[in-house]
């Protein structure tokens, strides 16, 4: 699986609130840094999923993004922002997710 697909794969996992699907993302030592705040390992993950994503409900959309890369738009209790999000892959897993959070315009 290539980046592409594989984050088109993650962001699926999120819409249909597939926590299995989304933890297998990852590998086991996997780090996500969410504007700074850092998780490491699949406990951590799981536990900022609950938190801050799969958690929260969240539904997550592609758009166009300036300057290459994948901006998402996140909707979440109400609210729509977006975010920046670059993984970096080993093999076919995420090893590091960087997720930022994109000013308004």
């Amino acid at each position: 699986m290539d980046g592409a697909a594989g984050l088109t794969a993650l962001l699926d996992s999120v819409n249909a609130e597939d926590t299995e699907g989304f933890l297998d993302a990852f590998t086991d030592d996997a780090v996500v840094d969410d504007d700074g705040q850092f998780y490491q390992g699949l406990l951590q993950i799981a536990e900022w999923n609950t938190r801050r994503v799969i958690g929260l409900h969240v539904r997550l959309r592609p758009v166009p993004a300036p300057g290459g890369g994948l901006l998402v738009e996140v909707r979440a209790a109400g609210t729509v922002e977006r975010s920046r999000v670059t993984a970096h892959w080993r093999l076919d897993r995420v090893e590091h997710l960087e997720v930022r959070a994109v000013p308004a315009e």
